[in-house]
Order: structure tokens, then sequence, then C-alpha cells
């Protein structure tokens, strides 16, 4: 069972690597938790903690790590959401008092769809309680951009600025010089410090070799054989694209692992739905090799800590819990490279 290798593995890192330790600690503990939701019948959340809606597939980056880059000639085909069915979707979340997240963003830039401000001002009327954010490469953003996202209702927006030379893009380092002049962007100066900021920018790679995005990604290392981890993902979100086809994770990048299309069903339906829990069954076993179209390549090992916590996981060594998506990934992978 994955349950005991995982205690075998803690016992075994014990002497040589606390981290990682608490990391298999922390997952041994976190696949218990879930379990023992699924044998009552029951989930963590009754519905998921992050709905991705990609309104636009389409990417104007060239992200080496992407399968939806610009310079990729399997990207996924670009496709606009109806109305309709956005009108659907927010009506779906209202019914249900939403009051998570809901990201405009998924494998795409948000800002490619002119829409994106008249969607999000639709989203804070109709479902008033949801978190909204946007994740963009920040390549078509102005000030006056910023500012009519924010205005029409948005929570937070991450900027990734993806570069070559590990320097700034100068329009976006130009945009944070501008924002630092804004106190509605600033924050709140408390104790030395400013808090409560609602927009990050980093800068990032281009080329860097990240996870292997559920076996998507064009310069992925390829794994020698699937984990046989716990995955967490089918119990934290859900992903939409345009044509309204759900799946369970922001990797899958072409929706091989489709659990419903909300033109047919209601958001609830698909996130209740037995193949849905069928999925959350296997992969909480660690039997990623059951879906060999998206998990069985994939080395996705970075659980949510702040829904593990709503979950009622109990934390091993609550130091560990603001390193561990950096300390997941070297503890799993060390220990299965040790299996073999």
């Amino acid at each position: 069972m994955v349950f005991a290798w995982w205690r075998r593995a803690a016992r075994s890192a014990r002497r040589q690597a606390p981290v990682a330790t608490g990391s298999a600690d922390l997952y041994a503990a976190a696949a218990r938790t879930y379990k023992n939701y699924l044998d009552q019948g029951r989930l963590p959340s009754e519905h998921p903690w992050i709905v991705h809606l990609e309104t636009r597939s389409l990417c104007n980056s060239k992200c080496a790590f992407c399968a939806a880059a610009a310079n990729n000639p399997d990207r996924p085909t670009d496709a606009l959401m109806p109305e309709a069915l956005l009108d659907k979707i927010f009506e779906d979340l209202r019914a249900i008092g939403y009051a998570n997240r809901l990201s405009f963003y998924n494998n795409n830039e948000p800002f490619l769809d002119k829409r994106i401000f008249d969607i999000v001002a639709r989203a804070r009327h109709k479902v008033p309680g949801a978190y909204l954010e946007i994740k963009s490469n920040g390549t078509t953003l102005t000030l006056d951009k910023v500012v009519r996202i924010f205005d029409a209702g948005l929570d937070a927006l991450y900027i990734n600025d993806y570069v070559t030379d590990g320097q700034p893009t100068a329009s976006i380092e130009a945009l944070r010089v501008q924002l630092a002049k804004t106190q509605r962007f600033r924050g709140q100066y408390t104790q030395g410090r400013y808090t409560g900021q609602r927009i990050s920018i980093a800068t990032r790679g281009l080329v860097d070799i990240l996870n292997t995005r559920a076996g998507t990604a064009p310069n992925r290392t390829t794994l020698q054989a699937p984990l046989q981890v716990p995955c967490f993902r089918p119990f934290e979100m859900m992903t939409v694209n345009p044509n309204g086809i759900v799946s369970v994770c922001s990797d899958d990048v072409y929706f091989n692992a489709a659990m419903g299309n909300l033109n047919e069903r209601s958001l609830l339906q698909i996130w209740n739905s037995e193949r849905w829990q069928e999925m959350r069954r296997q992969l909480l076993a660690g039997n990623r090799k059951r879906y060999p179209d998206t998990c069985r390549d994939c080395d996705n090992c970075d659980p949510k800590t702040d829904l593990m916590i709503q979950a009622g996981v109990p934390f091993p060594r609550k130091s560990l819990i603001t390193r561990l998506s950096d300390a997941a990934r070297r503890s799993v992978l060390a220990a299965q490279d040790a299996r073999h």
C-alpha cells in the first residue's frame, strides 16, 4: 500500500534529510485524511477550492516548458468561451455560494481576450464572494489596463515576466515603477513594511526546465517510470476550457482527463461525479499509471498546503508549511529513485 511505503520512506529519510522526512510524513498524513473523507462518502470540500476558467485558449509567450506556447505547432486550437457558457458558469457558482478562488487563467494569456474586463465585472456581480485572480505574462499590460481590471472587481494580479537573460523586460519594469508610486497597489504600510499588496511581479526564465506538466512540457525530463505517490489535485481544483470541457488539473494542457462538459451538466454534478471520484481514489493510492495520457508522465508533487489546512490535515512539522513546495518534489523523487 502507498501509505506503508510513505511510512518506510519517512523512516529511511529521518537520519539524512529532515525536510524530506517532514514532506513524506505530511504526504502520508494528507493521504490518510483524504482517504477518510472518501471512505465516508464525502469530500474535503463540497466544491472546488480553485476554478480555472480559460476564456480564450491562446498565449503569446514562447515558454520552453509549456505546450501552449505560441511557437509550439501542437498548441491547443484558439477558441473563445461563448457568452452563454460564461453566464451559465457564473450562475452555477452563484447557486452554491462560491467563495473561493476563481482564476481567469490556465495555460493562456488572459488579456488576449478583449472581453476580460467585462468578464471580471460580471463575475464580481454574479459571484460576489469569490476571490477573483489573473495570472499574466504582462506583455500587453499598461497602468491603464491594470486600473481597469481592478475597477472591474479583480482581487489579485500575478505578473510573470519571462526572460532569457535574467533581466526584467523594460515595459514591465516601467510598469513596476508606476505601480510603486500608486498607493492603491502599494498596499498598507505597517510596522516598517508594506502589506496586502494585490499585485506581484516575478522575473522568470523563458527556457527553464520545470515539471513535466503531465508529460506535455516540450523541454521536460522524461520519467523512467510513473511516480507511485499520491496526487491531491483532483481534490483541489477544476479547470475549464473555452468549450466547457472540465479537467482536474492545470497541468492537463489538452484536457485529456476530461470529467464532463459544463454545457451539459452543472459544475457541482461534474465535481461529484463517479468518474471524478474514481480518479480521486486512484491518484490518492498513487496509481498514476492508470491515466496514460496525463498522470502517468506527471511529476507534480506540490500539494496546496493552505487547502490541506482547511481539510484538517495534521501537519507533522509546522515549520515545513512555507518550504513544502520546494521540499516535496525533492523528497518524492529521491525516495522514488531509492526504490529502483
